[in-house]
Order: C-alpha cells, then structure tokens, then sequence
C-alpha cells in the first residue's frame, strides 16, 4: 500500500499541536502517533491522527512521553516522563487506559529521557536502561523475559526489534555503531556497523532495509541486512 503525504504536512502538525513538542512519532496500520509534552508539563500524551495527519484523538498522560506504540488488541505502549517524581516510565495500557501496567521504571539521569529508548512487536516489548546498559525485554502482557548486557556501548541510545526473527537492532550514540543481536539472555552482536555520526533511532522498512537517524550530521543512514552501508547517508533538511 502506498500513501501520500500532502505537502505542507509538517507544518501542518506544527500549526495543530498545541501540547507542546513532539517527541516521536510512529505508525500503526493506518494511523500515525505522535508522543507529545513539553519537558516539565503536566499535560503530555498521544495524538493519534490518520495517515493524512489528521488529528483524530488526543490520549493525555501527565508529564511528557516520549515515544509510544500502538499493537493488535487496542494495546498501548508508552515511554513517558513523570516530572514530579523524576522517573521514567514504559507502560503497558490501552487508549483509554494509557498508564495501565508499568513494566520498567528507572530514575532521573540528566538528560535520561534522550538516551533511553523502547520498541514493540506485537510478542514482544523491548527497553534500553542506560544506567544499567541493557537491552531488557518483556513479554507482550509485560512479563520479563530477559537482559542483554550493552556494557561495552559508551551511550546505547536507540532500539528496534526486528519482526521477521527474534532480534534487536540497538545504536551507541557516542560510539557511533550499529549492533545487532539475537534475543538471547548471553547475545553477542551479530554484526556491528561503524563510523556512524552519532547514530539515535533506528527502524526498518518491509524489504528489510535500516534506516539510522545521525544526531551528528543530520542525516538518515540506509544499511543493509548485513549491517553494510548500502547508500550513502541522506541529508534531512531542517
């Protein structure tokens, strides 16, 4: 299937979204999720508007969230920020219940809420805990399954669990790499891809190739399978 997104579209949620900035964004079937909230407010939370940017619903939670993620079933996955606490949440929930199970809590770091990261299959539920350096992972209902040792990353930043095997793409911001692993309690990386400009999130397309955001150089990474580059980086215009 293939959309079009209108032109001006960017502008358009810039103009619409009144809660302040938009942390993340990802899509679900034929619906796109922005996380929302400003650093410090009280009324973050979910849009969720239709592929053309439309808002259709906003889901608010207190606090900022930073990334969110809708699954079969009308689950919720959330990773928001509560202010007055100083802790970091990723919660298992619905649309009208966002909060619902907290599966991962971890305090207040500095700038946390930046280098920690979470995906989501619909089996399975993936978290970076930059204090303890792990890949944890849960269960789709948000049981423990286990911890992949990231000790030797300098800042493991982003996340991506692969939905055609049971593997994790994760980035080391200040080590500039790409790592993959096997959802294993002892994983070693599959392969590594260097010389990244300070590599963040990372996702795939359908063909399976990896697409790396460089914090550095404002680019898009496109990589293959195999961890090669397979073009060179895409320059994102601000």
């Amino acid at each position: 299937m293939t959309h079009s997104i209108p032109p001006g579209s960017i502008e358009f949620v810039k103009k619409q979204k009144t809660s302040g900035w938009c942390w993340g964004i990802s899509a679900s079937k034929e619906k796109i999720l922005c996380s929302i909230g400003l650093t410090g407010a009280t009324d973050g939370g979910v849009e969720i508007r239709s592929i053309d940017l439309r808002l259709e619903t906003k889901i608010e939670i207190p606090g900022s969230t930073y990334s969110a993620q809708q699954l079969r079933g009308g689950k919720l996955i959330t990773k928001s920020c509560n202010h007055m606490g100083r802790t970091f949440l990723t919660s298992l929930g619905t649309v009208t219940n966002p909060i619902g199970t907290i599966i991962h809590e971890v305090g207040y770091n500095g700038n946390i809420a930046f280098v920690s990261d979470m995906a989501a299959t619909d089996n399975q539920i993936a978290v970076i805990d930059y204090v303890e350096k792990q890949l944890r992972v849960f269960t789709a209902t948000g049981d423990h399954q286990l911890n992949i040792s990231l000790a030797d990353m300098q800042w493991p930043r982003g996340v991506h669990l692969l939905p055609y095997e049971p593997a994790a793409l994760v980035t080391d911001r200040t080590g500039g790499e790409l790592r993959k692993y096997p959802l294993t309690a002892a994983a070693k990386p599959v392969w590594r891809c260097r010389g990244l400009g300070e590599p963040t999130g990372v996702t795939t397309d359908e063909s399976g190739l990896i697409y790396v955001c460089s914090h550095k150089l404002k680019a898009i990474h496109l990589i293959t399978e195999m961890g090669l580059y397979k073009f060179q980086p895409l320059l994102v215009r601000s």
